[in-house]
């Protein structure tokens, strides 16, 4: 029994360093959306992402926070800066939904 909770803990270790390890095809394009503001999240700015291999998301700046994040279907993460946002968009987006880890901030950091 003990062996397999160590396998499925190294493969699950090694899923999870392989994707904050994984490089992003570049940023093709990225546009400005618009502004908006809703009474949970505040004011925040939409940027849509396309990539180069033709994958695309939305980034989001929340300015309460001055973070850039990605949501996903419930929830924000928010990262420490613009460029880990948009590795977390292509992570999202060419997965089945995982989120990367790396970078994540709280609004208050």
């Amino acid at each position: 029994m003990n062996y397999l909770k160590i396998v499925f803990f190294v493969c699950f270790l090694g899923m999870y360093t392989a994707l904050n390890a994984q490089t992003i095809p570049s940023v093709k394009e990225e546009t400005y959306v618009k502004e908006s503001s809703d009474t949970f999240e505040g004011k925040y700015s939409e940027y849509k992402i396309k990539f180069s291999d033709g994958t695309s998301g939305y980034i989001y700046y929340w300015n309460e926070c001055s973070k850039y994040g990605i949501r996903g279907s419930v929830e924000r993460r928010l990262y420490k800066n613009k460029d880990m946002a948009i590795k977390a968009l292509y992570i999202y987006k060419s997965t089945s939904g995982d989120y990367s880890q790396d970078g994540i901030v709280e609004c208050d950091d």
